[in-house]
Order: structure tokens, then C-alpha cells, then sequence
């Protein structure tokens, strides 16, 4: 009849309606589910952005420092680099003092050296002479 099939037609309607609304509420479900493990990952995001940022700051931080200790090392390697500069020109004048006093002593040893054949040569005269005188004595 007209009202068992008006019946059947609202049991078939309201079967199809609760069955959506399963399907909407799993449905539900699943983007609940989606969106909690979306919001993790966004925390999780910003957590690693955070942390990155951190270590970024101290990374540049820790770059300063080093470019600042660069900077007082080749300082004191110019400094360093003066003196040795300095102690290598004074080294230089030593040098040229040293030849100088060796050319005196040079010439020095040469006149000593003279001196000491004269000196040999009188003594031999000398000796010569008094071995005559002597023997001229003696006779």
C-alpha cells in the first residue's frame, strides 16, 4: 500500500540520513584527527624554528668573538712581525760593526806581525853582536 510504501521510502530516507551523519561524524573524526596532528606539527615547527634561531644567535655570537680574536692575533703578529723587523736591522748594524772590528784587528795583527819579525830580527842582531863582542872580549 501507499503507506507501507511511504514507510519504507522514510526508513530507506532515514537510514540514508543516519548513514551520512556516521559518515559526516567519522569524517569528523578523521579531520579532528588531522587537524590535532597538524597543530603538533606546527608546535613542533615553531619548537625547531626556536631552537634553529637560538643556535643561529649563539653561532653569530660565537663568529664575533672569533672575527674579534682574528683581529688581536694579527695585531700582535704585526707587532711581532715590527719587532723582529727592528732586532733583524739592529742585527744588520751589529754585523757591519763586527766586519769593521774584524778589519782593525786584521790590520792590527799585521802590524803585530811586523813588529814581532822586527823585534826577532833585533834580537838576532842583538844576539849576533854580543856573541862578536864576546869573543873580541875574550881574545
Amino acid at each position: 500500500t501507499t503507506v507501507e510504501r511511504a514507510r519504507d521510502e522514510l526508513e530507506q530516507a532515514r537510514n540514508a540520513s543516519v548513514s551520512r551523519a556516521e559518515d559526516a561524524e567519522r569524517r569528523i573524526s578523521e579531520l579532528q584527527a588531522q587537524n590535532g596532528a597538524a597543530e603538533q606539527d606546527r608546535v613542533a615547527n615553531e619548537q625547531a624554528r626556536t631552537a634553529l634561531t637560538t643556535r643561529a644567535e649563539t653561532a653569530e655570537s660565537r663568529i664575533g668573538d672569533l672575527e674579534r680574536e682574528i683581529g688581536e692575533l694579527k695585531s700582535r703578529i704585526d707587532e711581532k712581525s715590527s719587532a723582529l723587523a727592528e732586532k733583524e736591522n739592529r742585527c744588520g748594524q751589529l754585523q757591519s760593526d763586527l766586519d769593521r772590528a774584524n778589519e782593525q784587528l786584521s790590520g792590527r795583527q799585521a802590524e803585530l806581525d811586523e813588529t814581532r819579525t822586527k823585534a826577532e830580527r833585533i834580537e838576532r842582531e842583538s844576539s849576533e853582536s854580543i856573541g862578536r863582542l864576546q869573543g873580541e872580549l875574550n881574545s
